[in-house]
């Protein structure tokens, strides 16, 4: 099976994305989180953003969930 990924979010910091994953982890949404490791090294602003990336499919329900939040 291949499944596409795209980016929802893009979260500020390490913080914000401990608040977020949980979230997705309690449905069952597969996701990634690009540059995280680097982030959490070289958390400079603009260099190494990291991006939520989710399941095409389910992007939309995604982005309900973190709206509402």
């Amino acid at each position: 099976m291949d499944t596409s990924f795209v980016e929802i979010y893009r979260p500020a910091d390490q913080q914000e994305l401990s608040v977020l994953k949980p979230l997705l982890e309690a449905r069952g949404i597969r996701y990634y989180v690009t540059n995280e490791n680097f982030n959490s090294i070289f958390p400079v602003a603009g260099v190494g953003e990291m991006r939520l990336m989710v399941e095409q499919e389910r992007a939309q329900e995604c982005i309900d969930l973190l709206r509402d939040a």
